[in-house]
C-alpha cells in the first residue's frame, strides 16, 4: 500500500499535494500513529492488569474508538482523493 501511494503520488505531486483529500489522508496517517504511540506508551504498560478487571479499561476503549474513526477517514479520503471537487489543476 505504501509503494503503490508513494509512486502514485510521485505522478503529479503537485496535483496530489494540493488535494485536500490527499492532505486528510495523510493527517489522518499521522493521527493514527500519534494514537498507537500514546497507546503503546501509556496504556499498554498496564495490560497485564486487564485480565483482572471485568470491563476493560476506559482509555484502552478510548484508544481503540479513535483508531476505528481516524482509519476509516483515512480510507474515505484515500478513496475521495480521486473524485476532488475543489481541484484548481484544469483535468
Amino acid at each position: 500500500m505504501v509503494i503503490s501511494g508513494v509512486l502514485t503520488f510521485l505522478n503529479a505531486p503537485v496535483r496530489y499535494y494540493e488535494n485536500i483529500f490527499f492532505q486528510n489522508q495523510d493527517r489522518g496517517a499521522v493521527l493514527a500513529g500519534v494514537n498507537a504511540w500514546v497507546f503503546h506508551s501509556g496504556v499498554w504498560l498496564r495490560v497485564s492488569e486487564w485480565d483482572r478487571d471485568a470491563v476493560t479499561p476506559f482509555r484502552a476503549r478510548l484508544a481503540g474508538i479513535v483508531s476505528l474513526i481516524v482509519w476509516t477517514c483515512v480510507v474515505v479520503a484515500g478513496r475521495m482523493i480521486a473524485y476532488n471537487w475543489f481541484d484548481k489543476i484544469a483535468k
